[in-house]
Order: structure tokens, then C-alpha cells, then sequence
């Protein structure tokens, strides 16, 4: 999970096709998930619901109420969403310039090559280093990414 500094929790997932589950219809999965945290008491009120994402709110063992973003994407989007999230503001604006001038588009739903508007290809990347190595910039930890709004 990643804590925000905002106090929000939030926590990517991505089904794996290994499972034999994944249908890419991640809507019914994402309804288990909630239910089952619900079940558990840490789930305390919805705020919306719906195919890939929920946000609610959520309390653990009598600590202060958290609101809650569960976000699921499908396996090949995974490492940019994460490192979409686990980064600042700042730091996604630095990444996606960068990933820009050597000829990429990064956003939270891949690495393609060329730009924004004529996104040639995916190019494949299964972590968040892979993301960093094709785009030649260094590795970061995603502790050293914050850098202001």
C-alpha cells in the first residue's frame, strides 16, 4: 500500500493472467475485494465504485478514519500506474518530459513510443525499473520521488 502524505491510502493491483482469472473485465474482482474488506470491518463507507477503481473510507483498529483509493489495472499497464502513483506531481512532470525528449509517451496506461498524439507502439515494461531503463533515466526509489506539486 502507499500512504499519501494527504492520508489517504492508496493500493494498486493487477490481476494476472497466470491465474487463469483474468478475463480483463476487472469489475467483478474489484466488487470481491471491497465486500471482503467490508466484511472485515475496514471498509466503513463508500464514496464511489467502479470498474477499475474504488474510493471509500476505511479505519484500522480505532485509528483516525483514511479515505481509500483501490485502483486495478490490466498487467501491462501495471508498472506505469504504479510508478504513476507512487511518484509526486513533480516527478511524474519531470519522468514524462524526459520519456518526451527521447522520443517516448509515458502516462499511467504505459510507455509508448512517439507522442502524446501518434503513439506508434506499447512498449513492453513489466517494472517500474524497466520503465526507467527504456527511457534512459535514473533509478529512483520511490521514497526519492517526491518533488513538490
Amino acid at each position: 500500500m502507499m500512504p499519501a502524505s494527504t492520508g489517504t491510502i492508496k493500493d494498486a493491483w493487477s490481476p494476472s493472467k497466470q491465474a487463469g482469472r483474468h478475463t480483463g473485465d476487472t469489475a467483478p474482482l474489484l466488487k470481491r475485494i471491497v465486500a471482503e474488506l467490508k466484511r472485515d470491518g475496514f471498509v466503513t463507507d463508500d464514496i464511489s465504485l467502479g470498474t477499475r477503481q474504488y474510493h471509500g473510507v476505511a479505519r484500522l483498529d480505532g485509528k483516525p478514519f483514511r479515505r481509500l483509493d483501490l485502483l486495478l489495472f490490466p498487467p501491462e499497464d501495471y508498472a506505469c500506474a504504479l510508478l504513476h502513483f507512487t511518484g509526486s506531481g513533480g516527478f511524474n512532470k519531470q519522468m514524462r518530459l524526459h520519456a518526451l525528449e527521447k522520443g517516448f509517451t509515458l502516462n499511467e496506461k504505459g510507455l509508448f513510443r512517439g507522442t502524446a498524439q501518434d503513439k506508434k507502439e506499447r512498449v513492453a515494461v513489466r517494472t517500474e525499473r524497466d520503465v526507467f531503463d527504456a527511457i534512459g533515466f535514473a533509478w529512483r526509489e520511490p521514497s526519492e520521488r517526491e518533488m513538490g506539486k
